[in-house]
């Protein structure tokens, strides 16, 4: 069955994505009782792997150590999937430019990118295919710390 008929599912997805977010970046980040009601009250046209990737998105981009409502509905695309026949989630937020939409997915690419590196620039461009310079200038541009990529030896 999917998710639009386990609502009761949600909150313990989230939660274990939360989990291995924060053992995997060494976070500390939560959801607050209104984004769990608000993600429960959404359609999962994807199911599973759709709010897994939402919240990835989320997780990712949120620059508070607690996950609003707000954080979720900026990545999520607000439609009725009986209005316009896809709802769901998606990348881009509506009242961006493309060029805004594509700066957002740049930065959570080389996020994603150092995460996996364990903060290795040299490593991360490869991966990425550009050079060190290029990546340098483009952490720089969107301020990203790659420190917190970098796992710490014990």
């Amino acid at each position: 069955p999917g998710l639009r008929d386990r609502s009761e599912d949600i909150p313990l997805l989230v939660d274990y994505f939360v989990k291995q977010h924060n053992e995997k970046r060494q976070d500390d980040k939560v959801v607050s009782p209104g984004a769990y009601e608000y993600m429960q009250g959404l359609t999962w046209p994807g199911n599973i792997r759709e709010l897994e990737n939402t919240m990835k998105v989320i997780l990712q981009t949120s620059r508070n150590s607690t996950i609003e409502v707000a954080d979720v509905s900026r990545n999520i695309r607000s439609t009725n999937s009986e209005q316009h026949g896809n709802g769901g989630s998606v990348l881009v937020k509506s009242g961006n430019t493309l060029k805004e939409d594509v700066e957002r997915l740049n930065k959570m690419k080389i996020e994603d990118v150092l995460s996996s590196c364990n903060g290795n620039v040299s490593k991360a461009s490869s991966v990425l295919g550009i050079s060190r310079e290029t990546l340098h200038t483009r952490i720089r541009k969107y301020e990203i710390d790659v420190e917190k990529y970098r796992r710490r030896r014990k």
